[in-house]
């Protein structure tokens, strides 16, 4: 679908959203199907153009290019570096701003604050209380933190962040402790990952997480599409709006001239299928971690097979599903336990885009695989899953390599 939001559509609904300033819209709309929540951290270096497309911009005109509906409430709470912050019901055509929210829209928010992020979630709610809610943030992302807000004014030019408020996963799962998400959606690269996903499913934080396993070009989701399906589909569930998010980013990448984002790649996955994924690596890791000096050739070859595409490899990361099968074809003596993880990965991955080089790259969840134990994060000791034998399989590995 080619993006409806063009820049005379641009112009007059940033001009009718001015005509609205100052308006208390904090009234409760009716029950709807779906709540569709976009929480743009843009208070940071993406709050600029990109090849002369202002990011910000973009995003919500696309959101205003369909809006909210009888069956859809879309909301959007946008956080700048240079302009005042508001929380918006998103129309056709037109921002409302939510001004009951906090008391502070039109002043600062921080988008790094997990009570920013609880707050988002619950007025909404209590605006439109939903059978189905799709959280989609909207930022730069990395194994340490889903958003960011910059406090510091730039200096000659640059932004600080020597004063910046990260908003990390644990505290994702803190905001998000009790409320209803059925999708959480990462509009940014690098969250597509086990620990990520580990750690939002086994604290229930939502039933389905969409997102990319790769870095991504500035264009994310496809938020008129998405929409134009939601509303003309209100009924569909949880699950199949997951997917068609997927499908519908890949359909806006197969037209001219998206198709030059060959490094693209977006997954659906479902987070229950990850606590099963993660209890047959547990069963895999436990029979080669003590048997690694004998296998770490078989290893390092499958690490060096599951490279990714868009500089993952000297990140260590790599492909769980490529490093999995790329294990099972140097070796039979686990292959009970091979089988168990490749079909358990097959589940917990609902739906997948990839375009050009990524397509025989990335199967939809990474991993991380340092070669070093000084290369590994110092996050990553925070999050569940390492505990759950991977950081036994690493220390065994590097051990093997004489790296400890």
């Amino acid at each position: 679908m080619i993006r409806k939001a063009t820049a005379v559509t641009l112009a007059a609904a940033f001009l009718a959203m001015s005509m609205f300033v100052g308006t208390n819209a904090g009234a409760q709309d009716n029950h709807v199907k779906w709540s569709f929540l976009v929480y743009l951290a843009a208070d940071n270096h993406l709050d600029g153009d990109v090849y002369g497309v202002p990011l910000v911009e973009d995003a919500l005109g696309q959101l205003m290019s369909v809006g909210s509906t009888d069956s859809v409430a879309v909301h959007a709470l946008v956080d700048r570096h240079s302009e005042p912050d508001n929380l918006f019901k998103v129309n056709k055509g037109e921002l409302v701003p939510m001004t009951g929210f906090f008391a502070l829209s039109g002043t600062e928010f921080n988008t790094g604050d997990p009570n920013t992020l609880r707050s988002f979630v619950e007025y909404t709610e209590s605006l439109a209380p939903a059978e189905y809610t799709s959280l989609i943030i909207w930022d730069s992302g990395s194994l340490g933190y889903i958003a960011k807000d910059v406090q510091g004014e730039p200096i000659h030019g640059y932004y600080n962040y020597d004063i910046v408020d990260y908003l990390t996963h644990q505290e994702v799962v803190q905001a998000l402790d009790g409320l209803n998400v059925d999708i959480l959606g990462a509009d940014e690269c690098n969250i597509g990952y086990m620990e990520i996903a580990y750690e939002y499913a086994v604290h229930q934080t939502a039933r389905y997480l969409v997102t990319a396993p790769t870095y991504i070009g500035w264009r994310g989701f496809p938020y008129d599409a998405i929409l134009a399906e939601m509303t003309e589909h209100p009924d569909m569930d949880a699950r199949h709006a997951a997917v068609m998010m997927v499908e519908q980013r890949q359909l806006f990448l197969d037209q001219p001239p998206y198709q030059m984002e060959r490094t693209n790649a977006f997954s659906a996955i479902d987070l229950a299928k990850v606590k099963d994924l993660a209890s047959s690596l547990k069963v895999l890791t436990g029979l080669v971690t003590p048997k690694m000096a004998d296998y770490i050739n078989i290893v390092n070859k499958a690490r060096s097979q599951a490279n990714m595409a868009y500089a993952q490899n000297p990140m260590n990361r790599i492909d769980l599903m490529t490093f999995v099968k790329s294990l099972d074809a140097k070796s039979s003596e686990f292959d009970g336990a091979l089988d168990a993880v490749i079909s358990d990965l097959d589940a917990a991955v609902m739906a997948l885009q990839t375009t050009g080089t990524t397509d025989h790259m990335t199967s939809g969840l990474g991993i991380y695989m340092p070669n070093h134990p000084s290369e590994l994060p110092d996050i990553y000791r925070v999050f569940a899953f390492p505990a759950e034998g991977w950081m036994a399989f690493l220390e065994a590995y590097w051990s093997a390599h004489g790296k400890t």
